[in-house]
């Protein structure tokens, strides 16, 4: 084994043991400390082969932590995947495996909502309200409907 693989190994084991990562963003970085193609190459096959770096693991770890603590959509949660270089066919598999059902995503859409309240309520013009409260739910990549729903909902309870 040669030193620079050596060298390769113990960044990627490194970078691992600090938090997972994709294998695009292993690779990324293995490449900007000037590693050479095939180190970096052989370095993820092991990392892969010893389950240092497993794809799928890390898509369903980062959904579960987008979804339930930061309160993001399914929009948001894809384009960070695919931000962080995961497959779109990968990221779809997974989702389709979790997916959630149409409540669950409004329960979640309103529990965001819920702490936005207090801010929104602000507004006094009920139209700008909404627009603002749906431009909100839209960034934390929610559909329209589901924003759109969870609004209705949460302004009904108000009532």
């Amino acid at each position: 084994m040669s030193e620079e693989r050596i060298e390769a190994m113990g960044k990627a084991v490194k970078f691992l043991a600090a938090r997972a990562h994709s294998t695009a963003e292993l690779r990324r970085k293995l490449a900007i400390r000037d590693f050479s193609p095939s180190i970096i190459e052989s370095v993820i096959e092991e990392c892969v082969r010893k389950k240092y770096l497993d794809d799928r693991m890390f898509t369903e770890y980062c959904l579960d932590e987008l979804k339930n603590c930061r309160g993001y959509g399914p929009r948001k949660c894809r384009a960070y995947l695919i931000k962080k270089g995961i497959a779109p066919e990968m990221i779809d598999e997974v989702m389709t495996d979790k997916q959630d059902s149409a409540e669950v995503e409004l329960e979640q859409a309103m529990e965001v909502l819920k702490r936005r309240m207090p801010s929104l309520e602000r507004e006094s013009d009920l139209l700008k309200r909404k627009e603002k409260a749906i431009r909100f739910m839209a960034g934390r990549g929610f559909s329209f409907d589901i924003s759109n729903r969870a609004y209705e909902q949460l302004s009904r309870l108000d009532d």
